[in-house]
Formats: C-alpha cells, sequence, structure tokens
C-alpha cells in the first residue's frame, strides 16, 4: 500500500481497487470528507 506516515485512511471498493487516500488526522464529519464519502457512494 506504499504508507509513508501515519495516519493514514485508505478507502478501497468493493473489487479491492484503492479509490481514496488521506493522510494525517480526518475528521469524518467535516465539510471536505462529506463530500468525499457522498461522491463515492454515489459512483462518481
Amino acid at each position: 500500500m506504499a504508507v509513508i506516515g501515519l495516519p493514514v485512511t485508505v478507502i478501497l471498493n468493493p473489487e479491492g481497487e484503492e479509490v481514496a487516500r488521506l493522510i494525517g488526522d480526518t475528521e469524518w464529519d467535516s465539510p471536505s470528507a462529506k463530500a468525499i464519502m457522498a461522491a463515492l457512494v454515489a459512483g462518481n
């Protein structure tokens, strides 16, 4: 997975392919994190 530092969040699709990578602390209730998750759920 070539993780350079911690913390890191790697989001995989059902096929096991990486679709997103967030490096550093992530606030999952932030507008940007919500937008990323909404786009992934929508299939964009």
